[in-house]
């Protein structure tokens, strides 16, 4: 019974096609293409073919780049649709002309350098003459320039330049009382006894992000047989007197006995914290 329904399904298939000779294939009626415009947006565009129309409802967007979102299409600025009642899916919004969308992404604290970047679309559409396409999916694989010293910054006004200003200022720091830094521990608790210490600088690479207005994340590397200790880690802004920072927010590290401290929380992995900052008004 099964194979008797797909073959009457692929018979009323090849009916609707011999009653359409004159379409065109599905990427002629629908030509999509995709570009970087600049290091934190993309531009996806669609051209629709005269007799065609895509549906609102079916156009999707995604990353495939795990350090790199995307809007959903339900977030972004799209045309004015047309309204129409279609044979297969009753009123429907939908696209006769084509149309462009510049897509904001962003990127995290892994995803600085410069990179690659593959941007999937989905979509579907039908002929005014009656026939629907399948839906259709297309990948496209896009070259995106570093960030300029790791600073993920609008610069639209003088605001927003103080902001980056104030980023690039905040610093990590230590117990003042301390004469030497002691955010680490030099190995960690189950690490090969012959294996030295890594200078600091190298066991933890450190990079400070301005995501928006409001937030700061401050992102280590930690090598492998290393580890930081939370309690040792603060901020300070310097040379900013407008902008404040609050309290940070740390994600919850690994419990461990040090011979040095007692028990710590500590971490072992990569390290995001967001810091919230605030600007003042001047005096």
């Amino acid at each position: 019974m099964k194979n008797l329904i797909l073959t009457c399904f692929l018979f009323i298939l090849s009916l609707n096609a011999a009653a359409f000779p004159d379409l065109l294939p599905v990427d002629q009626a629908f030509q999509v293409s995709a570009e970087p415009l600049n290091k934190e947006q993309v531009r996806v565009t669609w051209k629709i073919a005269d007799g065609y129309y895509l549906y609102r409802k079916k156009i999707d967007l995604s990353s495939k780049h795990p350090e790199i979102q995307v809007p959903s299409v339900d977030k972004l600025k799209l045309p004015t649709s047309e309204l129409k009642t279609d044979a297969n899916f009753g009123e429907m919004e939908v696209y006769h002309q084509g149309f462009t969308l510049d897509i904001p992404i962003t990127r995290s604290a892994k995803a600085q350098q410069a990179l690659e970047l593959e941007l999937e679309t989905k979509y579907q559409g039908c002929a005014d003459a009656g026939l629907c396409y399948p839906p259709q999916k297309k990948s496209f694989k896009l070259q995106l320039a570093a960030l300029e010293n790791g600073l993920a910054v609008p610069t639209q006004n003088n605001q927003e330049n103080k902001l980056s200003d104030a980023s690039a200022n905040v610093s990590e720091s230590t117990n003042p009382d301390d004469a030497k830094p002691k955010l680490i521990k030099p190995l960690a608790a189950d690490a090969d006894p012959a294996v030295e210490p890594l200078p600091i600088e190298q066991a933890f690479k450190y990079n400070l992000i301005a995501v928006d207005q409001k937030t700061l994340v401050a992102h280590w590397d930690i090598q492998p047989d290393h580890q930081l200790y939370r309690s040792r880690i603060s901020f300070s802004i310097q040379g900013q007197e407008n902008f404040h920072l609050d309290p940070p927010l740390f994600p919850t590290g690994e419990l461990v006995k040090d011979d040095y401290y007692g028990s710590l929380e500590v971490y072992t992995k990569s390290l995001d914290v967001s810091i919230p900052i605030r600007q003042t008004d001047p005096a």
